[in-house]
């Protein structure tokens, strides 16, 4: 992560949701409505971080604490405003610029819960990994950057895994592939099929390059149910299936490696419609289920035996 990100994650992810705490904590309000007006405005604001936030780079489990941290809050801020009047005017300009952060952040929050289920009919897979953690994921560009892409990759979906710590890597500017939790995974056949096209022998790249003449890097795409399921970014020489081997669910295939156009070690994977491996990158994008869900960001997922 390059040190500008990290600053900006750190403070949206952990300064914020501190922050919110601590105005519902002292925020002395002289009127049950008031009360109720800051816990409303804190919490659709902590509840888009909750759900847009990228907490595999600052931790599965710092999510959950600040959101018990802040529900404790809550009710201290409703106990001390329970025998207050329940209305006294509030000055205007603090009034309307409350409104307009409840307004605007519970319009953002609906627009990422709006892509917790797919928009099209999806196709069943199973997890693709032993164990993951969804980094990019769902049917909204709040959730999964993807989203935007008018192609194949509208409903791709990048997965990472998760140290002990909750984190995708050791510490904010990991130096290397193999500080990555994922990195060196076994990938697994997610649906009965044929390998339709393949692509083996490029390098890992190092943390901050990339090769964007080989955006996929190492990769195997399978026709599977009238679909072509497209994995990328192996480690080189892992792939151990050929072209048109038919290959099983849950047959090990790869290694998670840092191949082609990619900033750090993941595992892609997108579905495209119909068969022409020429279009993997252009056809039309197909929604995935992985173990009967729809896969979105921040949601773990286990592989079923």
């Amino acid at each position: 992560m390059f040190p500008l990100t990290a600053a900006i994650v750190v403070i949206w992810q952990v300064f914020v949701p501190v922050a919110l705490v601590v105005w519902v904590l002292l925020k002395r309000c002289r009127s049950t409505f008031e009360a109720l007006l800051t816990l409303a405005v804190s919490w659709t604001w902590f509840l888009y971080i909750f759900y847009v936030g990228r907490w595999d780079f600052t931790s599965h489990y710092l999510r959950y604490a600040l959101l018990i941290v802040l529900a404790a809050a809550s009710f201290a801020c409703l106990y001390k405003a329970y025998k207050t009047p329940f209305y006294v005017p509030l000055p205007k300009a603090t009034l309307f610029s409350q409104l307009l952060m409840l307004a605007v952040f519970a319009w953002l929050t609906e627009r990422a819960i709006a892509g917790f289920t797919p928009d099209s009919q999806p196709i069943a897979l199973d997890f693709p990994l032993r164990e993951g953690f969804i980094s990019h994921g769902g049917a909204s560009t709040f959730i999964n950057y993807h989203y935007s892409d008018k192609g194949a990759q509208k409903y791709a979906v990048d997965i990472v895994r998760l140290n002990r710590a909750g984190m995708r890597a050791r510490g904010f500017f990991p130096e290397k592939l193999e500080d990555y939790a994922v990195f060196g995974d076994t990938v697994f056949c997610p649906c009965d099929g044929t390998v339709a096209k393949l692509q083996d022998g490029l390098p890992n790249q190092a943390i901050g390059e990339s090769d964007a003449k080989n955006p996929a890097g190492n990769y195997v795409a399978i026709a599977c149910d009238g679909v072509l399921v497209m994995m990328a970014h192996f480690m080189p020489g892992s792939l151990t299936a050929q072209l048109s081997d038919t290959v099983r669910r849950g047959q090990p295939i790869a290694r998670v490696g840092n191949s082609g156009d990619t900033s750090n070690p993941h595992l892609h994977i997108h579905a495209v419609q119909g068969s022409d491996t020429s279009r993997l990158l252009s056809g039309k994008s197909v929604p995935m289920l992985f173990n009967g869900q729809f896969p979105i960001r921040n949601q773990l997922f286990q592989r079923s035996e």
